[in-house]
């Protein structure tokens, strides 16, 4: 900023003068020292933009509808991610919104697409089938399946849904455009979108099931003197369709009612009980599940059907026996009688040795209060 003022016109005098000239010299001098760090920062600057935007790399994705489905009254919808960098996308978010006037609730499930899928125990098995895999980054190829429910369509007949995706590759966030996709009333009985090709073993169809059902994770208990295979037991006595999904750890059976979805892990059968095996089903409501529970008790007449998070308790209860009462019993009766000699003779006894005995009457206390416990346990799984 110049400052142009001349001291010779006022009616001053000399050593006013004096002292207004010598501090609009500091003044000047001042102005010209901020200008110039002005103009060092604004360099300064301009340099670290152009040094950033010099060592980012555009993150080149490509971004297309894959399928669309209805099924279970909700709409699947999946899009395509191409990802050419050589950094895995993270954090992958959709922002969507559409042209009706209510909100736009929406479910997001991602897919990384892997040509070679690792092996994975039940617990934390993640493949769906055909190289899908659940997971929160996509590295060459992957889809992001997004579930609203079917509109009522009273205010209008179709909705168009827009948006865009937030997606972190390297640290950097990225802004990419959704395409367009309209939906319609027509779309919930067409059938390029309805989930006919599921019979014929297609990945995206039990995908889209997957999606828009509820997830029920049981324990299916054949009888003793059943000795029919899993797959015969499902396919031809209980009637339901094997859907031999390629690179599968898993084994799909499609009940003939409301695209029930039974799913059997290869490593379902490990566990105490040889008859037992964890299955998951995906049923679109609680009623379809118990029908499903209702024709499977029919068609294999003995097999208990229970929850896989009382199973544990099950199989505690269900090995129980007389005998097995009987020894803790035996155990907690000379625990008690090994307590009580220590805590008679711990009254006798002084110093060092009172110590010593102290510590192993707290520990004997300690197994009976175990044995206790146990008997209890087995008493209440008995009693029931």
């Amino acid at each position: 900023m110049d400052i142009d003022l001349d001291l010779d016109d006022l009616d001053l005098g000399d050593r006013v003068k004096d002292f207004l000239t010598h501090k609009l010299k500091e003044i000047k001098s001042y102005n010209v020292t901020i200008e110039e760090k002005i103009k060092l920062r604004e360099q300064h600057l301009s340099d670290l933009y152009r040094t950033e935007n010099d060592s980012k790399k555009k993150l080149d994705c490509q971004i297309s509808l894959k399928w669309k489905k209805c099924v279970n009254r909700k709409y699947a919808i999946c899009y395509k991610i191409q990802n050419t960098n050589n950094r895995p996308l993270i954090h992958v978010k959709p922002f969507l919104c559409w042209t009706s006037s209510k909100p736009l609730t929406y479910q997001t499930f991602i897919y990384d697409v892997k040509s070679k899928v690792e092996e994975c125990t039940r617990n934390n098995c993640l493949n769906i089938g055909g190289g899908l895999v659940k997971t929160n980054s996509i590295n060459s190829e992957g889809y992001v399946v997004v579930v609203i429910d079917v509109p009522s369509y009273l205010d209008c007949l179709e909705y168009t849904i827009s948006g865009k995706f937030s997606i972190n590759s390297d640290g950097t966030d990225s802004l990419l455009d959704v395409p367009d996709e309209r939906i319609t009333c027509e779309n919930v009985a067409h059938g390029e979108i309805l989930n006919a090709p599921l019979l014929t073993g297609d990945v995206d169809g039990v995908l889209s099931v997957i999606v828009t059902s509820i997830r029920t994770d049981l324990v299916f208990v054949f009888p003793s003197d059943w000795y029919t295979s899993l797959e015969n037991t499902f396919e031809i006595h209980c009637s339901m369709t094997n859907l031999n999904i390629p690179n599968s750890c898993k084994t799909y059976f499609l009940a003939s009612f409301d695209n029930v979805l039974l799913a059997v892990h290869a490593q379902s059968s490990e566990t105490q009980s040889k008859n037992a095996v964890f299955i998951t089903v995906y049923s679109n409501s609680n009623q379809v599940l118990f029908s499903l529970l209702h024709h499977l008790h029919r068609q294999v007449p003995g097999a208990i059907i229970i929850p896989e998070e009382i199973f544990e308790a099950y199989e505690i209860k269900s090995s129980v026996t007389s005998a097995d009462v009987a020894e803790l019993l035996g155990k907690f009766e000379k625990s008690i009688a090994k307590e009580l000699k220590m805590a008679d003779i711990l009254i006798r006894a002084e110093g060092k040795d009172s110590r010593e005995l102290r510590r192993n009457l707290v520990d004997s206390e300690r197994d009976t209060d175990s044995l206790y416990l146990k008997i209890c346990e087995l008493y209440n799984f008995t009693k029931n």
